[in-house]
């Protein structure tokens, strides 16, 4: 630990030894008192007296209760009471640039529902509103039920409804699918979408996601140095976007080389990963600033992954206009 660690550390434990102190004084004090019999304008005297010590505590307890609690672990969120049973509804941000999400976890879920042909309605979630159980989106509720995470809840239908969209596929295919679902979710999900979309091509992020000069400037804007604080942690933010491209482009280039010619990403028959490698695949292909290099990879260096896109997008999304009209 630096000095000007240490240094922050012990005037923070400084100030906790403080506040504790007074607080423990004014708590003695009211005992005193109250041993003493005396009347309840000595007591009313001693709390306001006391009072900011006190306020400053309770804050102080919250905010460390915040840290260590907030956003972690799951919370109770409200669920319809009239719900139809063996339907998912699924949340999620409202669409926007002729895309179902610009999420590429939501359209991950979704498009897992729709290979698995599981009946579902969407509900949108404009920017800001309350997440679900674990503070994301997307989550669902079933049966009166709600799950968030979009890996979870697809483990949760494998078992729930037996169902095994890799079932043709050996331990090894099996093995090959889950290592490109978990590159494109850990690694290209910041690096080629994180980075590019919230840091590099900010400027036209409002118009993506077609809102107002205040949400962009102000709601979007808190997001993003949000995002850039997380990447800087991550390391990904300490590269240049040089070497962020270069980075983004091999797993990419990988997908391109593992897809080849196949109709689906594993073979003949769609799979559990076909709902991932289409969700990230099209944010990239139709959310992507035509100028930009991200957007020249997946359409000029890598074009099966362009017509993997059209593919999938003409066989599962006929009734979704506005991608279907991307085709």
């Amino acid at each position: 630990m630096g000095s000007n660690s240490r240094s922050l550390l012990q005037s923070f434990l400084e100030v906790v030894n403080t506040l504790a102190k007074n607080l423990q004084n004014g708590t003695l004090e009211l005992v005193e008192l109250a041993r003493g019999g005396v009347s309840l304008d000595d007591v009313g005297y001693v709390v306001r007296r006391n009072a900011p010590v006190l306020v400053l505590w309770c804050l102080f307890v919250f905010v460390i209760a915040r840290m260590c609690c907030g956003g972690r672990g799951s919370r109770k969120v409200k669920t319809r009471e009239n719900y139809e049973p063996g339907k998912v509804y699924l949340h999620q941000h409202v669409p926007a640039s002729g895309l179902p999400s610009l999420s590429p976890f939501c359209l991950k879920l979704e498009m897992f529902l729709r290979l698995a042909d599981i009946p579902y309605e969407n509900v949108y979630k404009s920017l800001g509103m309350e997440p679900g159980p674990k503070g994301k989106i997307p989550w669902i509720e079933y049966n009166g039920r709600a799950m968030a995470d979009s890996g979870l809840i697809i483990q949760f239908f494998k078992e729930e409804l037996e169902i095994d969209l890799n079932r043709t596929l050996s331990t090894t295919d099996r093995a090959i699918s889950r290592a490109f679902v978990k590159m494109l979710e850990e690694n290209t999900y910041w690096w080629g979408l994180v980075y590019f979309r919230w840091i590099e091509n900010f400027d036209v992020i409002g118009s993506l996601f077609e809102v107002g000069w205040f949400m962009h400037n102000v709601l979007l804007r808190r997001a993003a140095r949000g995002l850039s604080k997380t990447l800087w942690a991550q390391g990904i933010g300490r590269h240049s976007p040089e070497d962020i491209y270069a980075i983004t482009e091999k797993d990419i280039m990988a997908v391109s080389e593992f897809l080849g010619e196949k109709p689906f990403f594993m073979g003949e028959e769609p799979t559990e990963a076909d709902a991932t490698v289409y969700g990230f695949m099209a944010e990239i292909l139709w959310a992507a600033p035509e100028s930009s290099d991200l957007y020249a990879l997946v359409t000029e260096k890598c074009p099966n992954v362009r017509e993997y896109c059209v593919r999938m997008t003409r066989r599962y999304w006929q009734d979704w206009e506005g991608l279907a009209d991307k085709c």
